[in-house]
């Protein structure tokens, strides 16, 4: 089979897979990489030189974070974790440099591809909401007695659909980077998956993808000033993160979380959040320099301790409606887990890596008209980053270097094609 057939198969798979197995992001970000290598064979010194660039922004952050073993909690986890994450983020920079080097021939292939690979995952996703999750179901062979057997509390169907929306959320910004006929196709599949978002109350995703539309839409009238304003915001945001929660969550305690049951627009899985944040915050406080350690979230003290949220109810009896652990595997928030992990100097390398890749979003050689989309996916990324994910999830940062390649064939594709007009921004 020639090589653009197999490119073409391997992206319109990456993510309808990834919908239905999320964790399987990594695998399909290393055969993308060798795929994409094998098409551009001929210029690999120049693939890896500008992935040696990439990679550069990520060092500092990766070195700090394998420095950290030396004072870690558990110095063999954090050691052996950072040497992975430095793998799966050079990976990660070669796969973005080779679709940056991808023939305009081979490009054009990829472009339907990535077309079919969201249409695909969209109609996966209604299907497995319509069923109860019939795919999910059936590959893992669930019966349905264990699906409702009330002693265990059963099975949540609702949680892959979940992680199929935020799959799909992150991918289809690259339907928007193409003609008209594409922004028709990709606000058909933005709409399905706010739906679908509104149905399982997956409030990341309602907030990720409404703040990246708005950001996108903003970028479209003034694309410089919106970067800008991304990117200082960012930075801004990771050095200020953990002491705006010390002082802001300050009173946030499982007893005034429980008090505000009924009476709060927040959804449950929110209040669980302010909990873990004001508890990660403290501990930050504790040794705000250095961090604990890679990855040391998990092993905390008193992160694996829990706390009850109680609902009274009309009768006077109580009811736990929400047990869960202070930090349940690591604070849903990239910023805080960073803090606290690797301590201000990680922060510091963080903030000045995004700060500086969100800039050079403005010196990419893409499509100047549709460039302001691009802007909307590093949004939904980020907001999804400080309310949902950890750090260091493996299926979530290969997600993240498979949707900005993806999002950047698109954007070639049509640079290919398109006579750029600066006065477009």
């Amino acid at each position: 089979m020639k090589p653009d057939r197999v490119a073409f198969l391997l992206i319109a798979g990456i993510i309808p897979i990834g919908t239905v197995s999320p964790k399987a992001l990594v695998l399909m970000l290393g055969l993308a990489v060798v795929t994409f290598l094998s098409l551009n064979r001929d210029d690999l010194v120049s693939t890896f030189r500008r992935g040696g660039v990439y990679f550069a922004y990520f060092l500092p952050l990766l070195l700090i974070g394998l420095a950290s073993s030396l004072w870690s909690l558990e110095l063999a986890l954090s050691l052996s974790f950072s040497l992975k994450l430095i793998g799966l983020v050079a990976i990660g920079c070669v796969a973005i440099a080779a679709v940056s080097e991808l023939p305009s021939s081979t490009v054009d292939t990829l472009k339907p591809a990535i077309h079919l690979g969201v249409v695909l995952a969209g109609a996966l996703l209604l299907f497995e909401a319509a069923t109860s999750g019939w795919l999910y179901r059936t590959v893992r062979g669930y019966a349905w007695e264990e699906v409702i057997f009330e002693p265990s509390g059963g099975i949540n169907l609702d949680t892959p659909i979940k992680s199929g929306i935020t799959v799909v959320s992150i991918f289809v910004w690259c339907l928007f980077a193409n003609t008209r006929g594409g922004m028709i196709l990709a606000s058909c599949v933005f709409a399905l998956v706010l739906t679908l978002a509104w149905k399982f109350s997956a409030t990341a995703s309602l907030v990720a993808l409404s703040l990246g539309l708005a950001a996108a839409l903003m970028a479209r009238l003034a694309f410089r000033s919106v970067l800008t304003f991304v990117a200082i915001t960012f930075c801004l945001a990771v050095i200020a993160a953990p002491f705006v929660a010390h002082v802001v969550l300050k009173d946030i305690t499982p007893s005034n979380i429980s008090a505000k049951v009924g009476n709060s627009a927040l959804p449950l899985s929110g209040m669980n959040r302010l909990i873990t944040w004001k508890f990660t915050s403290q501990k930050i406080m504790g040794k705000p320099l250095l961090g604990r350690g890679l990855r040391t979230s998990r092993i905390l003290p008193g992160g694996g301790e829990k706390y009850d949220i109680i609902r009274v109810r009309e009768n006077g009896s109580r009811e736990v409606i929400s047990r869960d652990f202070f930090i349940p595997l690591h604070p849903h928030n990239q910023f805080l887990q960073i803090w606290l992990e690797l301590g201000a100097f990680g922060a510091i390398a963080f903030a000045l890596a995004g700060g500086s890749l969100i800039l050079g979003i403005g010196r990419l050689p893409i499509h100047r008209g549709r460039s302001g989309w691009t802007i909307g996916a590093i949004v939904t990324l980020l907001v999804y980053g400080q309310i949902s994910f950890g750090a260091w999830q493996n299926w979530w940062i290969a997600g993240q270097f498979l949707s900005v390649g993806l999002l950047l064939v698109m954007l070639s594709a049509e640079n290919a094609n398109s006579n750029l007009d600066e006065n477009e921004i």
